[in-house]
């Protein structure tokens, strides 16, 4: 997400409800060497201002990394379930309110989630987009993005150019702005977190990955876009009603029929070309 749409939309600024807000969990779990379990704790609702009208938004809350004991005899993945499972509850989120990337080893935690608390959400980041709306003129994640990931990264970014986006962390907020994106084929991408064998930008240039470029995981980043489209599952559109947003919204348009005519190449932070 544009550093520039974090600062103009106020992604950072606490949120201000005006009606009933839901509380909810995300996690973005850690199967691999140098990566971290990051439990991120959120809320929706409606809200009404002189700006932007009546619309969703998202209140990110505070964070905790999950500990993991290598030494303990309980398994890694039911630590984590537990963990989760007692910070929900002191904060009276019930499994259906709590939301995890159950993509590759996430599949089984999620299993495990199921039997030791209840039905919790499972996020799946891998495959082909959903036909979810990613605004409120319905056109689908399907017709915009390349992957599932790329929508999970840009539902964010969409919900931030509503006005709906509030309390994002420091931590996520520049992830989010390290995520380098391009067009290709007539769709948006955000370069995985990994690298993937034979994926290449619209020049045929290898994706490296996020992990490989920078060194870390993307984990705030993500688990982030796990509570959005756990908000977005749950009925959750950008409604980008507000002058400002319209503006933002304009100029975004305007790249996107620019780059239909002449392939070239953008990041969420500032226009820039890949090493």
């Amino acid at each position: 997400m544009d550093a520039s749409i974090i600062e103009t939309f106020r992604c950072r600024a606490k949120p201000v409800w005006t009606e009933t807000v839901t509380k909810s969990a995300a996690l973005d779990p850690a199967f691999s060497g140098g990566d971290k379990a990051v439990l991120q704790f959120l809320k929706r609702g409606k809200t009404t201002d002189d700006l932007a009208g009546s619309r969703w938004q998202i209140g990110f809350d505070d964070w905790m990394e999950v500990p993991i004991n290598a030494d303990s005899s309980r398994p890694i993945h039911y630590q984590i379930v537990d963990f989760c499972k007692v910070e929900c509850e002191k904060r009276q989120i019930p499994p259906s309110e709590f939301a995890l990337d159950a993509s590759g080893e996430g599949g089984g935690l999620a299993s495990i989630f199921r039997q030791e608390w209840g039905n919790v959400v499972s996020i799946e980041a891998g495959g082909v987009p959903s036909d979810l709306p990613i605004d409120e003129t319905g056109k689908t994640a399907r017709e915009s993005y390349d992957t599932r990931s790329s929508e999970l990264c840009f539902s964010v970014r969409e919900m931030a150019l509503a006005h709906g986006i509030k309390g994002l962390s420091e931590e996520a907020a520049k992830q989010l702005s390290q995520r380098r994106t391009f067009y290709r084929n007539g769709k948006w991408c955000v370069e995985p977190k990994t690298g993937s064998k034979g994926r290449t930008d619209e020049k045929g240039r290898p994706v490296r990955g996020f992990k490989q470029r920078l060194g870390y995981s993307p984990d705030h980043a993500d688990a982030c876009a796990v509570g959005v489209e756990h908000c977005r599952q749950k009925g959750v559109v950008p409604t980008t009603t507000g002058p400002g947003a319209k503006a933002q919204q304009d100029n975004w348009q305007k790249l996107v029929n620019e780059m239909s005519d002449f392939y070239s190449e953008t990041n969420y932070a500032h226009a820039e070309t890949y090493a």
